[in-house]
């Protein structure tokens, strides 16, 4: 009994120390007229082209990690159509929602971010073998809608929370 809860100290240890190593050391990266703040050891890369405006890429954990978390940020002409950040938001999941395997809907809501309207949906899903859990916000600025994904594997998603919410709650735009 006794092992089984000096077992547990050390791995809650652990992902406290992990989770605050994660978090402490940022760097702000500008690309299409935005920007957003990611940990310095990400693998960092503003494409300039198409859709995909950002990608931020997790370093892997060890030698057995199978799956990188990540950050996408996508950007979608919406070529004059008025349309709320909730139904572009709500559009794009149900194409997204109709092809995952194993989905489970977590949470959604709208909310306000700096005056603008935030649609915000947290879900889970196969990818393969890869049991992932997914993060998406959704904003409509000057004639495109943005989507924020953040993804990482279910199992380790706690050890990568804060650091999904600090990198989420850091978009804006220049």
């Amino acid at each position: 009994m006794m092992r089984r809860i000096l077992g547990t100290l050390v791995i809650a240890f652990g992902c406290t120390v992990f989770g605050y190593a994660q978090t402490n050391d940022f760097q702000r990266v500008h690309a299409d007229g935005l920007s957003i703040a990611c940990p310095k050891t990400w693998d960092v890369q503003s494409t300039g082209q198409g859709a995909i405006a950002l990608i931020g890429i997790a370093p892997l954990e060890n030698n057995q990690d199978r799956f990188r978390e990540n950050l996408t940020i996508a950007r979608s002409d919406l070529k004059g159509r008025s349309v709320s950040a909730t139904e572009f938001g709500k559009t794009d999941m149900g194409m997204i929602l109709k092809s995952l395997k194993g989905k489970n809907v977590i949470k959604e809501e709208t909310y306000k971010v700096n005056g603008m309207d935030c649609y915000r949906i947290m879900y889970s899903g196969l990818q393969g073998d890869l049991h992932l859990r997914y993060e998406q916000r959704y904003f409509v600025h000057s004639g495109y809608a943005y989507t924020l994904n953040v993804a990482g594997e279910k199992d380790n998603y706690q050890l990568y929370d804060d650091v999904f919410t600090q990198i989420l709650n850091s978009f804006q735009f220049d």
